[in-house]
């Protein structure tokens, strides 16, 4: 329990983050219920557009999504906030972001603090481009 964050308590998180890194999925999202434990919200294998359709504007999430880039699969951790998220919210999610993201190993940490329409799949590949 890293920051008083239980991030093994949801059986089904577990199972969905094993499927993530051996690549039956390509992408997570995950959420904090109760300030406590950090339970799957979604998985899937339909990319980051379906990954967008699973996130709302009032929640902080902490996704893993799988990339190419140059020529080689990549993980990155994407965490997003939603502009309609309570401060208290979202400051318990920045302290206990480091074990939130902890369930899964990446190469790099994109961070969102915008409505949903602004995060756009054009707009992530930049960012990814930016850090390889």
């Amino acid at each position: 329990r890293a920051s008083g964050l239980a991030t093994d308590a949801d059986p089904n998180l577990t199972t969905a983050a094993d499927s993530f890194k051996e690549g039956s999925h390509n992408w997570i999202a995950n959420k904090i219920v109760n300030s406590k434990s950090l339970n799957l919200h979604g998985s899937g294998t339909g990319g980051f557009q379906e990954l967008l359709s699973a996130l709302t504007d009032d929640d902080v999430y902490f996704c893993g999504i799988q990339a190419t880039v140059n020529g080689k699969a990549k993980v990155y951790h994407l965490g997003y906030v939603g502009p309609n998220t309570n401060g208290m919210k979202k400051g318990k999610a920045s302290m206990q972001k480091n074990a939130a993201f902890s369930v899964i190993d990446a190469h790099g940490e994109l961070w969102y603090d915008c409505d949903l329409v602004e995060l756009t799949a054009d707009r992530v590949t930049q960012d990814i481009a930016r850090m390889a």
